[in-house]
């Protein structure tokens, strides 16, 4: 057969008056030898007629029939007479020679669309004289014949060699392969990704799936996938896709590193965020590493002062590596502020990210441990003793001497930790008369209350003025009369 193969269609005489069709493998078709072609692919069918002289028959219409075997779909090309034909609009024998399809016939016009659709294809003869003959009739009535080797139409789709990871190189970091996908059919791609490392490239991890993030499928999608691997050292990660029919020619790799090295901390813990100075604080934080490394070394920095932890045991849910717990239990230095709180780790090879963790607060209440007032001459002297361990340390305080029924008064530092203040009687005496208690507050540079009640008093003299006045006059009609006093006191009499 040459390189141009028709399909034979070979109409002879059956006795001596009629033309029959011989569905033989006469007919045939170019490419002859391909399992798939593209839809924009060129394609030949022909057919050698051989007319009946007898019948002096002429065509009406003479075409190639494609369409799938159920006939779901089905279209149709009007056929060409070649050089051989003696009267292409003739008839009987003038007919006879080779009708092929026009060379602008595609592989797309003969399947309803591309993708797993294969090549079905008849040839029909309709005569003027009322015949039809068909060059294949199978089982069912509108059967067409397959091509053999079965062709299936569909653009390959293909995968740009621009795939690319992206993401931290930490042994727990999730990261990101991208790579553009494009078919020209705009079939959806179906991408999958394989981690292998570089050392044993057998070695691989499970495939996973990339999802379309832009763009378009016919002029170049992005499709990306995110993910994690347990490998270390030098990777390459292979991108492969389908369309769903067929495979991207093309497998594309991009190449990685995971660090094998350099420490992380997880799972830092303070075991108590406000405390005082003589308090014990527990500092837990794991450390991993994808490998073990030696020297290692982890830390705390507590409000600038850095702290050392030791050893306590394997931790074995490290993502991706190795791990250890490292703790300290310490006391904590007051400071006027919240103290930040940051773990560091080290081995000889590297170092890890600082961790920042909770901060913590290291203060101890002021205490009042006793108070009492005494009057002499007409002055009211009030003392209390009010302790805190922090002022060395920087703290400050405050303390007041609080007196019923309105003064607030502050105290100022004696010694040894009296505090005291002198209140002249005149100064409260027009608040209330009588006894009034005496109460303590005290506040830190923190800005707690805190308060003591030891049964403190003070005797204030009392004073009266009283005042009447009538609701009206008191010249009186005779008879029976109604009259409204007010009485005011203007002195401080506690009632």
């Amino acid at each position: 057969m040459s390189a141009l193969a028709f399909a034979v269609l070979s109409l002879f005489l059956v006795g001596s008056s009629e033309a029959s069709l011989n569905p033989s493998d006469n007919g045939d078709y170019e490419p002859s030898d391909e399992t798939r072609l593209d839809p924009s692919a060129g394609i030949s069918f022909s057919v050698v007629l051989n007319a009946n002289e007898d019948l002096d028959e002429g065509i009406t219409s003479f075409v190639a029939v494609f369409g799938d075997h159920d006939g779901s779909w089905s279209g149709e090309v009007d056929l060409e007479c070649d050089t051989d034909v003696a009267v292409c609009d003739g008839t009987g024998d003038d007919l006879d020679g080779t009708w092929k399809t026009p060379v602008t016939l595609t592989a797309g016009d003969t399947v309803s669309a591309p993708g797993d659709e294969v090549i079905f294809y008849n040839f029909i003869a309709t005569m003027d004289s009322g015949n039809v003959y068909t060059y294949y009739s199978g089982a069912d009535p509108g059967d067409k014949k397959k091509t053999n080797p079965e062709i299936h139409v569909n653009t390959l789709p293909s995968l740009t060699d621009d795939a690319a990871v992206t993401g931290d190189d930490m042994p727990y970091s999730f990261r990101t392969v991208t790579i553009t996908y494009t078919d020209a059919d705009g079939h959806t791609g179906d991408l999958s990704a394989t981690v292998c490392e570089d050392s044993d490239p057998t070695s691989c991890e499970a495939p996973f799936s990339l999802s379309k993030e832009s763009g378009d499928e016919t002029t170049g999608a992005v499709y990306s996938g995110d993910f994690q691997t347990a490998f270390g050292g030098d990777l390459t990660v292979t991108v492969s896709g389908t369309d769903g029919f067929d495979s991207a020619e093309d497998n594309r790799t991009a190449s990685f590193s995971v660090d094998t090295e350099t420490p992380w901390l997880v799972n830092d813990s303070v075991s108590s965020t406000s405390a005082g100075e003589a308090d014990q604080i527990v500092f837990d934080v794991v450390y991993c590493v994808f490998e073990a490394q030696a020297g290692t070394t982890v830390s705390v920095n507590v409000g600038g002062t850095s702290i050392g932890l030791s050893e306590n045991g394997a931790y074995d849910a490290c993502v991706n590596g190795v791990g250890t717990n490292y703790t300290v239990s310490t006391a904590v230095a007051w400071a006027a502020d919240a103290q930040a709180v940051q773990f560091s780790a080290s081995n000889t090879a590297a170092s890890a990210e600082n961790l920042d963790s909770t901060s913590v607060t290291i203060n101890d209440l002021p205490v009042i441990s006793d108070g009492s007032a005494r009057k002499i001459d007409s002055n009211f002297i009030i003392n209390a003793t009010v302790e805190d361990i922090n002022l060395n340390d920087g703290d400050s305080i405050s303390v007041f001497a609080v007196i019923e029924f309105g003064s607030t008064v502050a105290m100022g530092l004696d010694e040894n930790s009296n505090y005291t203040i002198t209140v002249a009687e005149s100064a409260i005496i027009d608040e209330r008369g009588g006894l009034r208690t005496v109460t303590f507050v005290t506040a830190d540079s923190y800005g707690e209350n805190v308060t003591a009640d030891f049964g403190t008093t003070v005797e204030v003299n009392k004073t009266s003025s009283f005042s009447m006045s009538t609701s009206s006059s008191m010249s009186l009609a005779p008879g029976q009369n109604t009259l409204t006093f007010t009485i005011d006191n203007d002195g401080r009499l506690a009632p």
